[in-house]
């Protein structure tokens, strides 16, 4: 069963026809068995969300209705000034810029041991004066990172401007690690979550770490961009220009309410772009919460998650729900809300037991690789030689698995490089963790036909 429901401008709960939320917001959840046998013991499932806009937002023109507002942070730190990153990055900021559309708002900040404000909550209106202010990331810097420093001020350049609905995000961009305190880091990248601003992060060069700013980005259910090659820092801000322009929903939070009966294990997101978001944390009245910050009109939001069931059927139906609540800006809407229920169903028959969602399955495989590609990083930054090496065949294995044929190509240069004497590059592992990220066709929907003519 589904219900919808919003706060119209005077703050009042108000339920539209059931038509509305088809238009709005689609729900769909799913079982990699459809039917679980009954039996003594306890059942492993995995149980598929996935969030789409509906029919009427996917027509809608996106961000370029309402405007956004985005903080575009550099490190300016002394090795961006090195290979020519910095002038990359003016360069990529540029382009953005001249993409963005009059409504948006658009600050400026850079950081090394200090934060430098260059341009604040400007209109887009302002391209010249946003463009100076790019200019301007050649005076400024030379220290040190302090990644803490730059995130908290970018991030009140964000809440300078009233939350009027408009999408919110920090878009960093970094060629290190952070020398200060990495927990602080987190810490900052938490905070800006809580104010409902999305954090993108971009690598660039060979030195950056990827590991870090995936976690950074995680909590807002960002994105992560980077490359050894200075020159697709210009790509990945065109990418994320165009995300802005598409973004039709904003403020976006997910909460999973699950049963007493239910244990709930891993959770992955799984689209538009993939993340191994590791234990499910329950809450009081047993909710996972997460947040999904910005919905894109022509893409699908999935997440995964393990789950572990009763082999007896609980008395009451085994039930999850999921409530999905957002912003709908350019039609005027705070707080909508869409709900569904989704029930665990049990079989006597051992041949309809056996049945499975391939599609799910197929899901399941993809987005282990993220939680691999950690334990690999992980056991190489340890030290841990036969744990990397064990690691890097698993990877080459589940890499075939899936006919990735790239990626096994990358595994198996990384081994014949070890076989021969030589070592595992922090530009090896960063684009290991990168590529482990990304799903064929970014979660595309498939194209609206307007046949109302």
């Amino acid at each position: 069963m589904a219900r919808m429901w919003y706060h119209n401008n005077n703050g009042d709960r108000v339920t539209p026809d059931s038509g509305g939320i088809m238009q709005h917001l689609e729900i769909d959840g799913r079982f990699d068995r459809p039917q679980v046998l009954i039996g003594p013991q306890e059942q492993e499932v995995k149980f598929l969300l996935s969030l789409r806009p509906g029919h009427e937002l996917q027509r809608l023109e996106g961000g370029a209705e309402v405007g956004t507002n985005v903080c575009l942070l550099f490190d300016v730190s002394q090795s961006m000034e090195e290979d020519d990153k910095l002038e990359a990055a003016i360069a990529a900021g540029r382009e953005l810029i001249e993409l963005a559309d009059a409504r948006d708002t658009i600050s400026i900040v850079a950081f090394d041991d200090e934060t430098y404000s260059l341009a604040s909550c400007l209109s887009a209106e302002h391209k010249p004066q946003l463009i100076a202010a790019l200019e301007n990331l050649r005076s400024v810097g030379g220290g040190m990172t302090n990644m803490a420093a730059g995130i908290s001020g970018a991030t009140e350049q964000v809440l300078r401007t009233h939350n009027d609905g408009q999408a919110r995000v920090i878009i960093l961009l970094s060629d290190g690690e952070d020398n200060y305190c990495k927990p602080d880091v987190i810490h900052e990248a938490v905070r800006t979550t809580d104010n409902d601003i999305q954090l993108f992060a971009i690598g660039v060069g060979a030195d950056y770490d990827a590991k870090f700013l995936k976690a950074l980005v995680t909590p807002s259910n960002g994105t992560l961009f980077g490359d050894t090659d200075v020159e697709k820092v210009k790509e990945a801000f065109i990418d994320l220009a165009v995300t802005l322009a598409n973004v039709v929903a904003t403020q976006t939070t997910m909460e999973l309410s699950f049963p007493e009966e239910i244990l709930v294990g891993k959770g992955y997101k799984a689209s538009p772009d993939q993340l191994f978001l590791g234990n499910t944390r329950l809450e009081r009245g047993r909710r996972a919460r997460r947040r999904v910050g910005n919905i894109e009109r022509n893409k699908e939001y999935a997440f995964l998650f393990e789950l572990t069931i009763p082999g007896e059927p609980p008395r009451a139906p085994a039930t999850i729900t999921a409530t999905i609540t957002c912003d709908i800006p350019a039609l005027g809407l705070r707080g909508v809300t869409v709900s569904q229920a989704f029930t665990v169903e049990y079989t006597h028959d051992p041949a309809i037991a056996e049945l499975q969602d391939g599609a799910v399955l197929e899901c399941y495989r993809r987005v282990q690789l993220t939680e691999l590609v950690e334990r690999f990083v992980e056991a190489h930054q340890a030290g841990q030689a036969e744990k990397t090496a064990r690691y890097l065949e698993l990877l080459i294995q589940k890499y075939n698995d899936v006919n990735d044929r790239k990626m096994v190509n990358h595994y198996e240069g990384i081994r014949a490089d070890l076989l021969s004497g030589g070592q595992i590059t922090r530009a090896m592992l960063n684009a290991s963790v990168v590529a482990s990220t990304v799903v064929q066709g970014g979660g595309e929907l498939p194209v609206l036909i307007d046949d109302s003519f």
